[in-house]
């Protein structure tokens, strides 16, 4: 026998309030994006666009926006972007602005190395290193949360 959800009003307040906590939570971390994504974001969380009238607004595929909108959510929410943001100082000096690059901003190791005039070789070491050091960050991170 299968239970059914009751709507109660207690709960879809609640829901209503978990949905606008992460809403806030969302625009709070967006600030660290690129201004384009940046912009979709906010006229998504906090202007209430919907998505199909933005892609309208800048004539692009409502998809192409869809798609936009889930990516830079995706970065927002992965644990990369989370540990650059709180302990980005803790990284190596010359790591943490490829650490930005890579993880805030979402570019890739090709257009990094453009920006910052370093052979994609360089840039290439450099990602490595940092997956490495993140890597290591997650396995103690979760081995202190089973404990």
């Amino acid at each position: 026998m299968s239970r059914r959800l009751e709507y109660t009003p207690a709960r879809v307040a609640q829901a209503r309030l978990d949905l606008r906590d992460e809403a806030e939570s969302i625009l709070a971390m967006s600030t660290h994006l690129d201004r384009a994504e940046r912009i979709l974001v906010e006229q998504v969380y906090r202007d209430g666009l919907a998505v199909t009238d933005i892609a309208r607004l800048y004539r692009v595929n409502p998809r192409t926006m869809q798609n936009r909108l889930k990516k830079a959510i995706k970065r927002i929410a992965s644990p990369e972007f989370q540990y650059v943001l709180t302990h980005g100082e803790l990284l190596p000096r010359e790591l943490r602005a490829p650490a930005r690059r890579f993880y805030l901003q979402g570019l890739g190791l090709r257009r990094t190395a453009e920006l910052t005039q370093q052979s994609l070789h360089t840039v290439r070491q450099q990602r490595l290193r940092l997956d490495t050091h993140l890597d290591a960050h997650l396995r103690r991170s979760s081995t202190t949360r089973h404990r």
